[in-house]
C-alpha cells in the first residue's frame, strides 16, 4: 500500500505506512531481518525522491548493514542497495562517489551472476551514464 501512495505522490501517507510496517516487523523479527532492511531501503528511495538526501543515505546504510549481516556480502539485495546509493549520489551530482558505488555493485554482480548476465549489463549501463554525465 505504501508503494501505491508513492505512485500517487502522497509521500507522507507512504512514509506513515512504512513506519507502521517497520514497527510490526521489528516486533515480529527483531531488528536484524531482511524484512526490516527492505523497509529501510523503500523508505530511503522515498526520501531520495523527495530530496531528503541525508535521511536517504542513512536509511540505505542501515539496510546495507542488515543485508550484509543476514545475507552475507554477496546478494541481489546488496547489489540493488549499492546501486541505490550510487543513484543517490548521482542525483546530487557527486559523480565520483556514485561511480564508486556502481563499481561495488558491478563487482558483486560479476561474482554472483558472471560477466555475461543481465545484472552486469544493467550496472555497465548505469556506469556509462555516470561517466558521460561527469564529463
Amino acid at each position: 500500500m505504501a508503494l501505491l501512495y508513492e505512485a500517487q505522490n502522497k509521500p507522507a501517507e507512504s512514509l506513515a505506512l512504512y513506519e507502521k510496517s517497520l514497527e510490526h516487523y521489528m516486533h515480529i523479527f527483531g531488528e536484524d531481518s531482511k524484512n526490516i532492511a527492505d523497509v529501510y531501503n523503500n523508505m530511503a528511495i522515498l526520501y531520495k525522491d523527495q530530496r531528503g538526501y541525508e535521511e536517504a543515505l542513512s536509511l540505505f546504510e542501515k539496510a546495507l548493514a542488515i543485508y550484509r549481516s543476514v545475507l552475507g556480502e554477496k546478494s541481489k539485495e546488496i547489489i540493488e542497495t549499492c546501486s541505490n546509493i550510487a543513484a543517490l549520489y548521482q542525483r546530487q551530482n557527486q559523480y565520483i562517489e556514485s561511480l564508486a558505488w556502481y563499481e561495488k555493485s558491478l563487482t558483486i554482480s560479476r561474482e554472483i551472476f558472471g560477466e555475461e548476465s543481465e545484472g552486469v549489463a544493467d550496472v555497465y549501463n548505469r556506469n556509462g551514464f555516470i561517466i558521460s554525465s561527469s564529463e
